[in-house]
């Protein structure tokens, strides 16, 4: 893992400012000194985010984005380049880190699958649990019924009817636990008003009674 300690103290603002210029103008070893110089600053910024995304990879990301810094400061400005670069390496870990909780939330609702082991449910529409496989086949209207709802409604139905907390369902879904009570209902309404063609929803236990 890396330590601001691990690399040079940064340099004074005027010879910065020099070096970046000859940067600017071509000059590769003065771009990689630029970068090495301001490594310590780097590591300080992305240790405040460590705690939403691992510090390797955001240090990297911020040395990445430190060298776009040398090649677009504008040195006529009057700015400091080290107070360009900390809102620029602070927004490329903000970036990195919305990035990584999407691609967290499509996973989590991605390997919510009814059929795992870890989460089957007491009612599956083609693969259902042994135990229930003489109810389903006993109603069929039930089966016609879930079929009109979506996988997620399905995956929120069953958990429920297995007594599963809203607050566990939601960490599952990647939601809260209000939105998946809004799911229950809207799934419950569904199923009243295909057998019932009532709008207001069935309980739970009615549900669990059919099966």
């Amino acid at each position: 893992m890396a330590n601001h300690n691990d690399y040079p103290p940064p340099l004074p603002a005027h010879e910065v400012m020099d070096l970046i210029r000859d940067a600017q103008a071509g000059d590769r070893s003065a771009r990689a000194k630029v970068v090495l110089h301001n490594m310590r600053l780097v590591c300080s910024i992305c240790v405040r985010y460590r705690k939403w995304a691992p510090l390797d990879d955001l240090i990297q990301e911020g040395s990445v984005c430190l060298v776009r810094c040398v090649d677009r400061f504008d040195t006529e400005r009057g700015t400091q380049f080290s107070t360009y670069a900390t809102l620029a390496v602070s927004r490329t870990c903000w970036k990195m880190i919305e990035h990584l909780t999407k691609v967290r939330r499509k996973e989590t609702v991605r390997h919510f699958d009814l059929h795992k082991e870890c989460w089957q449910p007491a009612i599956d529409l083609g693969q259902y649990d042994v135990q229930n496989s003489w109810a389903l086949e006993q109603n069929p209207r039930l089966r016609q019924a879930l079929s009109t709802l979506d996988e997620r409604e399905r995956a929120v139905l069953f958990s429920r009817l297995e007594r599963r907390k809203l607050k566990v369902i939601g960490q599952k879904l990647g939601i809260c636990k209000e939105r998946v009570r809004q799911i229950e209902s809207r799934a419950l309404q569904k199923l009243s008003a295909k057998l019932n063609g009532q709008d207001h929803p069935l309980s739970l236990r009615s549900v669990e009674m059919m099966t």
